[in-house]
């Protein structure tokens, strides 16, 4: 019963990681496109 109780606070454990990895990498993500927009309108701004 022990080992069913350590398995199942692991797999608990590994879903949390998961889902804060993926969040994570959405906030990364997000702040790469707005990096992105930055240096485009940065740029278009050194052309006028």
């Amino acid at each position: 019963m022990a080992a069913l109780n350590v398995a199942h606070e692991l797999l608990q454990y590994k879903q949390e990681n998961d889902s804060y990895t993926s969040q994570v990498d959405n906030l990364i993500r997000r702040l790469q496109n707005k990096i992105d927009d930055a240096l485009v309108k940065g740029k278009q701004m050194e052309m006028q």
